[in-house]
């Protein structure tokens, strides 16, 4: 929430974040992103205890794909929190990407789904799900694209901030 500062006549300072009056100015403005994280921590964690899969590896992807913006629509037509591609949203009965519990809900599983496919290799399924897994088949691991790469670098060190 945002803070509120007011200093009175006796020189007491006054903080809140429900100002109730018009002396209080703003001091600290919410960081509105740390607030869409927490949004989801909820959902977060029950779909990815319902799927095996570690909540923190999840965050850093949500905020790698989409800033946690459930809104969020990508240069290549990927859209929601965990940017779904609109085929592979139908492939898993995902009807509105951008309604958070079903992007989420689609994406964890794939991502469940991705890393028992590749034995666990975080690497290899982080890579799958962003060039795709014919990709990922098509080079015998890891592609050469600078985005995949970059991609997996990120989401690793991300996910050391979110443990």
């Amino acid at each position: 929430a945002d803070i509120y500062k007011y200093v009175d006549e006796m020189g007491v300072t006054h903080l809140t974040n429900v100002p109730a009056s018009t002396k209080y100015k703003l001091l600290i403005k919410a960081n509105k992103a740390q607030n869409r994280e927490r949004k989801y921590d909820n959902i977060i964690k029950k779909l990815c205890k319902k799927y095996g899969v570690e909540t923190s590896f999840v965050k850093a992807m949500v905020k790698t794909e989409s800033n946690f913006d459930p809104y969020a629509v990508s240069k290549k037509g990927a859209k929601g929190l965990m940017q779904l591609m609109p085929e592979k949203a139908k492939d898993l009965s995902v009807n509105d990407s951008f309604d958070p519990k079903q992007n989420l809900d689609g994406g964890i599983r794939h991502v469940s789904y991705l890393l028992k496919k590749y034995e666990g290799d975080v690497k290899l399924a982080l890579a799958a799900y962003n060039a795709g897994e014919n990709a990922v088949k098509r080079n015998n691991g890891i592609p050469p694209f600078a985005e995949t790469q970059n991609y997996i670098i990120k989401v690793l060190r991300l996910v050391e901030k979110y443990r």
